[in-house]
Parts: C-alpha cells; sequence; structure tokens
C-alpha cells in the first residue's frame, strides 16, 4: 500500500507541475537516433494542458489502483497532448512495473535528459538499466547525479550497492564518504565489513566489525 500512497503522492505534484508550466517537447538522446526503439516519438497533436491533465489524473487513479496497464494507456493518451518530462516519467515507470523494459527505457531516459534536477527520473532510469543486467549503465546515470549532488545520502548509497558486485573497491569508499557525513550509519559499517571479507582485506573487516 505504501508504494500506492508513494505513487499518488509523486503523481499529484507532477499533475500541479502541468497545471502551471508550459508544454514542453522531448529531446531524445542522440544515440538513440541509429536505434527507433529507444526513440520517443514526439506527437504532432495541438498542445493542450487540459486534455493532458484529464488523461494524466486518470492514469494516476488507475497506478493507485495497481492497474499499470490502464495507467499506461492514460499516460500515453496525456504525452500526446503534452510529452512533459513527468508524464514521460509515468510512462516509463508504468512500463517498468510491467516488466516491458524497452518500452520503459525510452521514456525513462527522456524525463531524465529533459529534467536533470528531478532525483526520481534518475533512479528509474538506473533501475531499468539494473533490470536489464546493464550495471555499468545505472551507475553512469547515478554518477551523474552524485557529480551534481555530491553529500546526497540516497544517491550515494545507490551507487555504492551498484559498484559492490562489478566494483567492491570503489563500493567501499562511498560507504568511507557515508560515514563521514553520517558516523553513526550502522548498516554503512555492515556494508563495509562485508565488502573488506569479500576482498579479503580481514584486519579492515575486523577494525569495521569492532566500531560495529
Amino acid at each position: 500500500m505504501n508504494i500506492y500512497l508513494s505513487v499518488l503522492k509523486f503523481s499529484i505534484v507532477c499533475a500541479f507541475v502541468l497545471i502551471t508550466s508550459g508544454c514542453s517537447s522531448v529531446v531524445v538522446e542522440e544515440k538513440g537516433k541509429d536505434d527507433p526503439k529507444l526513440v520517443v516519438q514526439v506527437p504532432v497533436i495541438e498542445p493542450s494542458k487540459k486534455e493532458a491533465l484529464q488523461n494524466f489524473i486518470t492514469g494516476t487513479g488507475f497506478e493507485a489502483r495497481g492497474d499499470y496497464f490502464l495507467a499506461v494507456n492514460a499516460y500515453l493518451k496525456a504525452f500526446e497532448y503534452d510529452p512533459s518530462p513527468g508524464i514521460s516519467y509515468a510512462i516509463g515507470r508504468c512500463y517498468y512495473f510491467l516488466g516491458k523494459l524497452s518500452q520503459a527505457l525510452p521514456y525513462a531516459r527522456a524525463a531524465a535528459l529533459n529534467d536533470g534536477e528531478t532525483m526520481e527520473y534518475f533512479y528509474l532510469l538506473s533501475d531499468i538499466h539494473l533490470s536489464a543486467r546493464q550495471p555499468d549503465s545505472a551507475a553512469a546515470v547515478i554518477e551523474k547525479l552524485v557529480e551534481k549532488y555530491p553529500n546526497d545520502y540516497n544517491c550515494l548509497y545507490r551507487l555504492a550497492g551498484i559498484y559492490e558486485k562489478s566494483k567492491p573497491l570503489s563500493a567501499i569508499e562511498i560507504y568511507k564518504r557515508i560515514l563521514d557525513e553520517e558516523p553513526e550509519d550502522w548498516n554503512a559499517y555492515i556494508r563495509l565489513a562485508d565488502l573488506y571479507d569479500k576482498t579479503g582485506n580481514k584486519r579492515h573487516q575486523l577494525k569495521y566489525l569492532k566500531s560495529f
């Protein structure tokens, strides 16, 4: 139930943005031009905030009930009238929940490209890459966020979690950064002890176990 409340809360915020801001066009990443599957087709219908908002609210209701198929169809109708980052994100999110990663990817990417301030857009894009077993691409997405928000707790944790399997030494450094900001973060101590054990550094493992 919590996830539905979170979706509803975030969607209400997006709806407010639709009301108070003008319609915007979608910018597609350059590399997507060579692969039609990665390109979001921008509609040519005359922009209408009213039509977009009505369909967006309809989609929000379906999504809050967990009916992602009907939700994404409503969001797609809203997108025809206003291809804004918030609607693009909602479409990508529903496709992601439906397990349709190839369809979710271009919409999530467009949302992140057109709004570099909203962290949830980057989190979704990273999650899609992780689900598609593309950890390097997932890490690259979060690395951009860390560059912009170097001390953000959630960004650092996400990046460290991605690094744990492929770059354990890099994960160790990030957990140390987290402890610099939050010295009583016991989970970071546990993760460090586990990573030092996996990398064969028993001395440092013992050090962090004692600290914990």
